[in-house]
């Protein structure tokens, strides 16, 4: 079955973006589907640095900077 198309303000939803993103960008309409679609969600991003900085302070403590350089 055909991929349903979404419109540049659904997939802004979808992504977690303000509707508007893509509206000041010198793309074609091709360009902008691409540049949201192609996107990390902000949740997503965020759930990850979270998980990053949990493990590092589960490793070092928190604000650790880790074992020394030598």
């Amino acid at each position: 079955p055909d991929s349903p198309e979404y419109t540049l303000e659904e997939m802004c939803d979808l992504q977690g973006i303000p509707r508007d993103f893509a509206d000041e960008v010198p793309l074609a309409k091709h360009g902008k589907r691409s540049l949201i679609g192609n996107a990390v969600p902000l949740f997503l991003g965020r759930a990850v640095a979270r998980a990053v900085r949990d493990a590092l302070d589960a490793r070092d403590g928190p604000g650790g900077r880790g074992p020394a350089a030598t």
